[in-house]
């Protein structure tokens, strides 16, 4: 959940590109100690009473106020309603009537404390400001111990990436090879594995040892900013580990939306990672169990079925298939495409066939029959799938399969 392109910090380097201002523990403890005291001085009341303008004066800096305030508020001191919403909304709906059939409408000033002294025995509302406690601004601030600014400074990182994520066309890593690709060709399809079953689009190249993973943005492929963004960003932040075993000289950038267009940010590095920590966990679109599911109940047909796959490296580009089938001493791919929107699967199956245009071994795709456009394509397979399970139909996969054969490619 960002807070808002507006409240990013830059700072732009002489090259053209940015570089976000992130917290630090040894600079920024202080500051982070002063807006949590700020905080829970007003726990137990409302969201109203907050001088924002206050903490920003005392931060001397308004994007930092605004950032550390949506971040205090959203996940260490989120503000509760008194009671439930829908309570609220069904007590003022008899207020509202009560009025209607008492005053027509409107309480004059002079009946005012007759009619508050109405509500207390009919209803029991001692406070009238309890028929609005649902509003956002009336919200109570809770009451709990104070966080560590350190776990603070952590979840503030994290939501700097994920405002450039979720503000992005593109996010594009670039890892220097300095041993042969096949080498580190293990780790690469990991990542692009991992990339895949978040509901990303990944396009994985190779050029002068140069190897580049690029992923479709929210901007590009919804023309807005949409959760996928968040997905984006949480698959960077648990991306890192691999990526360090791939090389020690990685860099992360996106192509930031700006008033005046775009602009490139670098936004972590080998050499730059910042205390960071993702306060939710996400769900996969597909799990890697569904996959090997699949893959055993494909072996159970007799025929031999793997998720240890081999890349494949055509006209500069990596294809890491889902899956990898055997038959007649031939190795076929299989690419497994979950629904998500229709302008995703859209996206997912014209990047595929960017790529299997140029191979000789067509993979087969095995594609959610939520979607409803045709696909033009020799070996696809119709399913349901889900977070957890693949639902193929094995006859179908078969009658493919028996076409390869044939077709004896």
């Amino acid at each position: 959940m960002s807070f808002g392109r507006k409240n990013l910090r830059l700072k732009f380097t002489r090259k053209g590109y940015a570089i976000p201002v992130y917290l630090t523990p040894d600079r920024d403890t202080a500051i982070i100690q002063l807006a949590v005291d700020y905080i829970s001085a007003y726990a137990g009341r409302p969201l109203y009473e907050v001088n924002i303008e206050e903490l920003k004066m005392l931060l001397a800096d308004e994007r930092l106020g605004e950032g550390l305030l949506h971040v205090l508020l959203t996940y260490f001191y989120k503000p509760k309603i008194q009671i439930e919403a829908k309570d609220v909304r069904k007590l003022r709906i008899k207020v509202f009537e009560l009025v209607n059939k008492l005053y027509k409408g409107f309480v004059p000033s002079e009946k005012r404390e007759e009619f508050l002294q109405i509500l207390r025995e009919k209803f029991g509302i001692e406070d009238e400001n309890i028929l609005w406690s649902d509003e956002p601004c009336e919200r109570i601030i809770p009451q709990r111990p104070k966080p560590n600014p350190l776990e603070v400074i952590a979840v503030y990182n994290y939501e700097v990436l994920d405002t450039i994520a979720v503000h992005s066309f593109e996010l594009k890593i670039k890892i220097p090879l300095h041993e042969n690709i096949s080498q580190s060709l293990t780790h690469v399809a990991e990542l692009t594995k991992l990339c895949k079953i978040y509901g990303l689009i990944p396009d994985l190249t190779v050029k002068n040892n140069l190897l580049t993973l690029r992923i479709q943005g929210p901007l590009s492929l919804y023309e807005r900013a949409t959760k996928y963004g968040e997905r984006l960003s949480y698959y960077l932040t648990i991306s890192q580990s691999l990526l360090d075993k791939i090389s020690s000289e990685w860099s992360a950038w996106f192509k930031l939306r700006t008033r005046k267009g775009s602009i490139d940010v670098l936004a972590l590095s080998s050499y730059m990672k910042p205390v960071m920590k993702c306060p939710k966990d996400y769900k996969t679109l597909i799990s890697s169990m569904a996959l090997r599911e699949l893959t055993r109940k494909i072996s159970q047909l007799n025929i031999e079925a793997s998720t240890c796959v081999t890349p494949i490296i055509v006209g500069g580009r990596i294809y890491i298939p889902d899956i990898e089938v055997k038959v007649d001493h031939m190795k076929i791919p299989v690419e497994v495409v979950p629904y998500w929107r229709e302008k995703y699967v859209k996206a997912r199956l014209s990047s595929i066939f960017r790529i299997i245009s140029k191979m000789e071994s067509k993979p087969i795709l095995i594609v959610d029959s939520r979607y409803k456009r045709k696909v033009n394509y020799r070996y696809v397979v119709h399913c349901k799938i889900n977070h957890s399970r693949v639902e193929v139909d094995y006859k179908e996969l078969m009658a493919v399969l028996d076409k390869i054969r044939r077709e004896g490619r």
